[in-house]
């Protein structure tokens, strides 16, 4: 199973004082068990953090323009739930693995944002 997902950045401009941004589109590539689960629990807006190697693919589009997409073979993944520290922990194999979902605090703890 692939999932596309944004990543995205702000940042002031120093010379013009205006905001810019940036958002960088990734694919999540899951499988075995770990893809049933998370076709189960991903849908569109669901915030998680994934771990595992990139790589980039590099394609042509149809403009003949050279692409790269970066992707992502995801090892393990957390689903990031304000309210239910107890919800499946995206292992796919049933067992608790201590990745349970992250916390609203959690989330604002590894930010540094508490």
């Amino acid at each position: 199973m692939e999932v596309s997902v944004a990543t995205s950045m702000s940042w002031k401009n120093k010379e013009t004082q205006q905001w810019d941004s940036k958002t960088t589109w990734h694919k999540l590539m899951f499988s075995g068990k770990q893809a049933e689960s998370a076709a189960q629990k991903i849908d569109k807006g669901t915030v998680l953090f994934a771990e595992g190697p990139t790589v980039d693919e590099q394609w042509v589009d149809k403009h003949k323009q050279n692409r790269v997409t970066k992707a992502m073979r995801v090892e393990t993944y957390r689903i990031v739930v304000k309210d239910n520290p107890s919800a499946s922990n995206g292992m796919g194999d049933g067992q608790d693995n201590g990745m349970n979902p992250m916390t609203k605090e959690e989330m604002d703890d590894f930010w540094g944002e508490s």
